[in-house]
Order: structure tokens, then C-alpha cells, then sequence
């Protein structure tokens, strides 16, 4: 018989006998496994019965120990994050989920420009677990704006205040204000191209970036910039200076038309792309590697599938230089 779905724990196990694999199809999905209440149920020796949930246990198809998914020193985590905590219990090789999860109740992103990106990706960020989710952009919500979050009801509001609402709707609790240690990442919403420059000052200050560029009809994600290592937005503009020498002037006229005249957000597309941007941040809180470290993807319309573009470290980038105070050291001649 066949226990699990995702090739990545999905196991057929062979040699059963009757009882047995009655037994095992009594198991629900990420349940606690009453054991000794199978066994007798279905005539199956309690030590046949350990061998087999041992063996299920060794391939991760079985629901992990319980202080794993609940957390026996920590707050419970909230019912609404019920889904999250049995899903990551499976991913971690700790199988602590609850753990992954009250990290992200104390990390903090910070997501400048809206719209209707910038919306579904605070959004799905509060949902995650998140715990604080600052939204910025002065601007009004525009009638445009709504169905992806955003009502007609918050037409004419600040659209930081209007997307604070929909963070703390999804997580009661949320805190959506700056608070005194700064964020761990920065999402940069930008239309058409994204100022490296201004990228490089948050970058410069030890706190990780990620752009996302909204251009007629796809949204551009990453790279994924952090403190530690490159490639940053300024390899980027390097590289494509070098295709284009007069990518510099064009580049700035496109983040001037962008604060003009934003780029329309689709509603499929900025759905698509404000989620993936959501995952990439809570990979990097979380730990993993973001799939944008070092490489953008492309979601294009109509169908929003993502083409991968991977970055160099430019040479002459400034990233490359050691920082100041710290006295590069080579090796004396002769």
C-alpha cells in the first residue's frame, strides 16, 4: 500500500498482512498515532505494530511527536496558523514547526510601495505568521486598486493605513508600525526599475533587500540582497550597462516615470507575484536560502510562470570592497 502524496516522504510499503494494512489505512493525515489502540483493533502484535510506525516514522509520512508540532516551552501557536505548523513540521528535519513559527512572530519586514503587489504580499506575510509587517507608501488607494484586498470602501485612504488594515485582519495582533531595532528585510515595490542606490542604503545599513519591479505585464522578483554577500542591485545595473551602455540615463528615466505614472498591476499577476515575493522573505526569515539569492524571476502574463535570470558579482561593484575599518591584508612581495 501507498502512504503519502509528495515524492518527497511518499513510500509504498510491501510484505503486509491483513490486519496490518487495515491497520495503516486507519491512519489519518498528520494525526497522533493512538498505537496501541490500531494494534488491538486489528490483531496486530504491539512490537509488529512499533516496527511498522517506526518505519513510517524513519521516512517522515507519520505526524512528528507532539512537543514538536504544539511546543512545549512556547506560546501555542494560533489556530489560524493550524495548516503552516502541520505542513513545516514535515519539512524540518527537527520536525519543529512550532519553533519555526514563533520565530517569525518576532521578525520584521518592511514593505515600501503598495498597490495592489504590495497588498497581496502583506497580506500573505501576516497570514505566514509574521509579526510585524510595516507597509509604506503616502499615496490613496485608487478605485483600481480594489478586489485584491482592498475594497471600495478604502477608495480615498492613505494606502498604508488601508493595507494595515488588511494585515491586522488576517493576524490579529500584528504590530504594522517600525519599532526601535529596524527590519530584517525590506521589500522594495517599484514600477518599471528599481534605484540601486536607494537599495544600497538599507543594504548598507545591515538589512536584507528584496526588489520587486512591476513592469506592463510581468513583475520582476529578486534578486535578493543581503548585507554578507552579493550580487546587489548595483552588480545588476553594472551587468546590464555592460549590454547596454546607456542603461544608467534609461534606467533613471524609468524610475522616474514609475513614480509618475505606476504600472498597472494586473490582478492574476500581482496575486502570483505578491505570494512568491511573500515566500522568498519568509525563506530568508526562516533560514533557507532564498531561490532569489543571486537571480530574479521573471512572471510574465498570461499565465505568470516564472523564468529564472541569474546575477554575477560585478567586479567593480562597491559590494565587492571590504568594509570600512577593516584593513584588506595581502601578501608582501620580494
Amino acid at each position: 500500500m501507498q502512504i503519502g502524496t509528495d515524492p518527497r516522504w511518499a513510500v509504498r510499503v510491501r510484505g503486509l498482512a491483513r490486519g496490518e494494512a487495515r491497520m495503516l489505512a486507519g491512519l489519518g493525515d498528520l494525526v497522533e498515532v493512538p498505537l496501541t489502540r490500531l494494534a488491538h483493533e486489528h490483531d496486530v502484535e504491539p512490537a509488529r505494530a512499533q516496527e511498522l510506525f517506526d518505519a513510517l516514522a524513519r521516512t517522515r509520512v507519520l505526524a512528528p511527536p507532539v512537543e514538536n508540532r504544539r511546543g512545549v516551552d512556547r506560546d501555542p501557536v494560533p489556530a489560524r496558523l493550524g495548516d503552516d505548523l502541520q505542513v513545516r513540521s514535515l519539512l524540518l528535519a527537527d520536525a519543529d514547526g512550532a519553533a519555526q513559527i514563533a520565530g517569525r512572530a518576532r521578525r520584521s519586514v518592511r514593505i515600501e510601495g503598495l498597490g495592489r503587489v504590495g497588498t497581496v504580499l502583506a497580506g500573505a506575510l501576516a497570514t505566514a505568521g509574521v509579526g510585524t509587517v510595516v507597509p509604506v507608501d503616502p499615496r490613496e488607494v485608487g478605485p483600481h486598486e480594489t478586489g485584491v484586498g482592498l475594497t471600495e470602501r478604502d477608495v480615498g485612504r492613505p494606502r498604508s493605513e488601508a493595507v494595515a488594515q488588511v494585515v491586522t485582519d488576517r493576524a490579529p495582533g500584528a504590530v504594522t508600525s517600525s519599532g526601535a531595532d529596524g527590519p530584517d528585510v525590506v521589500v522594495l515595490v517599484d514600477s518599471y526599475a528599481t534605484d540601486p542606490e536607494r537599495a544600497r542604503a538599507w543594504r548598507d545599513a545591515g538589512v536584507a533587500v528584496l526588489p520587486v519591479v512591476v513592469r506592463e505585464a510581468d513583475v520582476v522578483v529578486g534578486p535578493f540582497v543581503r548585507d554578507d554577500r552579493g550580487p546587489c542591485l548595483g552588480c545588476v545595473a553594472l551587468s546590464m550597462t555592460e549590454v547596454d551602455p546607456d542603461w544608467p540615463l534609461v534606467a533613471a528615466q524609468l524610475c522616474s516615470r514609475g513614480r509618475r505614472e505606476p504600472a498597472p498591476q494586473e490582478s492574476l499577476l500581482a496575486q502570483v507575484a505578491g505570494a512568491f515575493a511573500a515566500a522568498q522573505v519568509v525563506a530568508a526569515l526562516d533560514g533557507v536560502e532564498p531561490a532569489t539569492a543571486g537571480a530574479s524571476f521573471e512572471l510574465a502574463l498570461p499565465q505568470c510562470v516564472g523564468v529564472r535570470r541569474e546575477w554575477p558579482v560585478h567586479p567593480r561593484c562597491a559590494c565587492t570592497e571590504p568594509p570600512l575599518g577593516v584593513p584588506e591584508v595581502t601578501p608582501a612581495s620580494g
